[in-house]
């Protein structure tokens, strides 16, 4: 399964990227939103980890700009910062289950993020409104 990665820390990616090769996954990483966009318009993965704490693109968080890009791309947002925001910052932010969003909190295992991809592909993107 091709798996996109994106992250501005070389470390995170150099992890994700080892953990998720070793788990069999073809993986892209990608250090910025752009990057993300830019490589989404010619390929199309079956799940996207992407850090909560990018800088906008065209005005929009990344997480915004990869939904309108791609609308059925389940996602998982990973951070450190999680844990501070609460469940109702969540939902405006269309960070739920319902929208196709699935959140880690940053640090996590192998394990944890292994059961939460087959959660969030099991589920899929977004329900369908």
């Amino acid at each position: 399964m091709e798996v996109l990665v994106v992250d501005d820390e070389p470390a995170v990616r150099t992890v994700l990227t080892l953990v998720l090769g070793k788990a069999g996954h073809k993986v892209t990483v990608c250090d910025s939103g752009a990057g993300a966009l830019d490589w989404l318009s010619c390929s199309d993965p079956a799940l996207a980890l992407i850090d909560l704490s990018l800088p906008k693109v065209q005005d929009k968080s990344v997480l915004a700009a990869v939904r309108a890009a791609r609308p059925a791309l389940p996602i998982i947002v990973i951070s450190g910062m999680l844990p501070e925001f609460d469940a109702a910052m969540l939902k405006r932010e269309g960070m739920t289950v319902e929208n196709g969003v699935y959140c880690l909190a940053k640090p996590f295992t192998a394990k944890q993020l292994q059961k939460l991809m087959d959660a969030a592909l099991a589920q899929g993107g977004p329900a369908p409104g």
